[in-house]
């Protein structure tokens, strides 16, 4: 029992009456420990890396054939399937990794098929990695003159590549999208500006290209947002072939908020990047919209937010989801310290119904609704956090102490038999049942449970279970 209880029975101990404690349970009630809840949406079982993978065997299979057949049907079902959009780009930069294993691979099939658009396609990209590699991913300013003359000389030889493969096929979309990668690790937004009209003439109506090509014209690489405006205005023109370009008129508005998330504005920069959600939903606006709420602690919709973001691109390593979950918990928790109950009550709720399986969450959600008085409220969390964590023993002393208030000594008996059942070796377990046992003057069974508690080492339990037995 997790209170001191006061039992006014009279033991027959040598005709003298006796007022008894059972004693208080040993050590602090501990929360749960949470099970986690949150993993990674790019695990095996994830439709999305199912068919990643599947097209990365038929590579190390060197089934060339079937391999650019699924990669063009990936490719034509890009433009209406967002998801495939992304699909495509990690395939491709999967294809083009830069380890000694990858690299072989994309050799034998440029050996095998030397004038394939896909795989010419896949070399211009590891191009660019490599370069940026050479670089050290950092500032023009803070790379070594060498470094950068190497950059230079393979972005151009990326170039040259993605060329090759538009020789092969005009409209292929990751030979553009490396054309444009180059084109802006060369010439920053003006780079991409000189190689536009290209896909403007070959593949007008590819929104990823479209998308790509805007997204270089941002003050960040020296473009504007007149630029990113224009751009999208352009595209418009074939809106009839493709509806989803429409969308494009978002990234003006997008542009903007990027600008006022860097210089800490996000109220503004989050009012800005709704009304590019009034033009449709793309993952870089979802992306952008998950930080600045996290910033602007609206943990609801960041977690609404990332998880769309998850079902679209289930490959990027960081996990906004866990992220925003675990700001959600660590705020509904710093209400509860600051002792915010009601304002800590509402949140932990908020919380769980995005990661209803956080046993601890239940738990600090039971003390809340204990510290206002709701005890049924609070007995109903307690048992949850139980019955998702069975081996939490703070949960059931919870659970005790709740029902004690209403002498529901059964319930208190049924509970610990149920703990004592999977845990049988845990002394406090058996003495906190010979509580109950106690208070409903069931000696037997008190002694039974203090004898035992004793027998697993706990002293004070072999005090009582003498006492107990001079009670029978």
């Amino acid at each position: 029992m997790l209170r001191v209880m006061l039992v006014a029975i009279l033991l027959c101990t040598a005709g003298v009456g006796l007022y008894v404690y059972w004693p208080q349970s040993s050590g602090p009630i501990k929360a749960p420990v949470a099970p986690k809840a949150v993993t990674k949406l790019a695990k095996p079982d994830s439709p999305a890396f199912r068919r990643h993978q599947s097209v990365l065997a038929l590579l190390e299979q060197e089934d060339y054939p079937a391999l650019e057949r699924q990669l063009l049907l990936i490719r034509n079902s890009a433009d209406s399937a967002p998801g495939d959009e992304l699909l495509l780009v990690e395939l491709f930069d999967s294809i083009a990794a830069t380890d000694e294993h990858s690299q072989a691979r994309l050799r034998a099939w440029l050996e095998a098929r030397p004038e394939t658009p896909d795989a010419l396609a896949a070399l211009a990209i590891q191009s660019i990695e490599r370069a940026w590699q050479k670089r050290g991913h950092g500032y023009s300013a803070d790379v070594p003159e060498s470094d950068m003359e190497e950059f230079k000389h393979l972005m151009a030889i990326a170039a040259e590549q993605a060329s090759q493969a538009l020789v092969e096929d005009a409209q292929h979309p990751i030979a553009h999208l490396a054309q444009l990668r180059s084109a802006r690790g060369l010439g920053a937004a003006k780079g991409c500006a000189d190689v536009a009209g290209r896909f403007q003439k070959d593949a007008p109506n590819n929104y990823l290209i479209w998308k790509s090509f805007i997204t270089c014209l941002v003050p960040r690489w020296g473009g504007s947002h007149q630029a990113v405006a224009q751009a999208a205005e352009a595209a418009q023109i074939h809106v009839s072939r493709n509806p989803r370009l429409k969308t494009l008129l978002g990234f003006p508005f997008w542009s903007v908020a990027r600008d006022l998330r860097s210089a800490g504005k996000y109220a503004e920069a989050l009012e800005w990047l709704n009304k590019a959600f009034a033009w449709g939903d793309d993952v870089d606006f979802l992306q952008q919209r998950i930080g600045i709420n996290l910033r602007l602690k609206n943990f609801e919709q960041a977690c609404r937010d990332s998880i769309r973001y998850r079902e679209w691109n289930p490959f990027d390593e960081k996990d906004y989801l866990e992220i925003s979950l675990k700001r959600f918990r660590e705020h509904a928790m710093e209400l509860h310290r600051q002792g915010d109950r009601a304002d800590a009550i509402e949140a932990y709720s908020a919380y769980l119904s995005f990661n209803p399986k956080d046993s601890a969450i239940f738990f600090w959600r039971g003390n809340a609704h204990s510290s206002e008085a709701q005890f049924e409220q609070a007995l109903v969390d307690f048992r949850q956090a139980y019955s998702l964590d069975p081996d939490s023993i703070g949960a059931v002393k919870k659970i005790d102490w709740v029902l004690a208030k209403d002498a529901r000594w059964d319930e208190i008996i049924l509970t610990w038999s149920s703990y004592i059942s999977t845990h049988p070796n845990d002394a406090d377990a058996y003495m906190e049942r010979g509580g109950a046992h106690f208070q409903k003057r069931d000696m037997q069974s008190a002694h039974a449970d203090a004898v035992q508690s004793c027998s697993l080492g706990r002293k004070d339990a072999c005090v009582w279970a003498e006492r107990t037995k001079s009670a029978l």
